[in-house]
């Protein structure tokens, strides 16, 4: 039986906005909220989820994934404000907002759903939305604290970065959480 990997399409943030997370992380867990906090070396911007995907298909994905890429120029992603989904107010997900100029990562994203949809892959029902995943709220526990932190930090800068790649990772659940393993990476437009 083919080996499946849990794989995923994510672009990585640089080291210094991972530290900016870092310690902002810290403050957050002093709110005393029940929360699954994410770590630091894990955090990354996911463009598509794809589940446990036979090697074979994994290489078929890279090579329609490839010419594709390349067609984009590279671009600045600028990390800023705390948020919630479904809302800030009653956050089951507490994120780090991205905002990307001329839709440059939304468009990339779009045309990632469009070959993996082609290949087989299920389409995102939700709306794309760029943002960095920072913790799952497990319980209504400290939600009150914190709620305010979240609305106190919406207009947090954290600083941009220049998106060059993306790489394919493969995601192991460990019981500390989950491992992420660099596959592959595929460049943007080289100058």
């Amino acid at each position: 039986m083919m080996e499946k990997i849990r794989s995923f399409l994510a672009i990585e943030i640089p080291e210094v906005l991972r530290q900016k997370l870092r310690e902002f992380l810290r403050e957050l867990k002093n709110a005393g909220a029940d929360v699954r906090w994410a770590r630091p070396e894990g955090i990354h911007l996911t463009l598509k989820f794809l589940g446990a995907v036979e090697r074979d298909a994994l290489e078929t994905l890279s090579q329609a994934l490839r010419p594709a890429v390349e067609k984009f120029a590279p671009f600045e992603l600028k990390a800023q404000g705390i948020g919630g989904f479904p809302s800030c107010g009653n956050p089951r997900v507490v994120w780090a907002g991205l905002i990307e100029e001329e839709d440059a990562v939304s468009r990339i994203q779009r045309e990632i759903e469009t070959i993996t949809a082609g290949l087989g892959f299920p389409s995102e029902d939700r709306p794309f939305k760029p943002h960095l995943t920072l913790g799952r709220v497990r319980s209504p526990k400290g939600k009150t604290s914190l709620t305010q932190m979240i609305e106190g930090n919406s207009h947090l800068d954290l600083g941009s970065f220049r998106v060059e790649r993306i790489i394919l990772f493969r995601s192991d659940l460990r019981p500390e959480g989950a491992v992420y393993t660099k596959l592959q990476e595929f460049y943007l437009k080289r100058s």
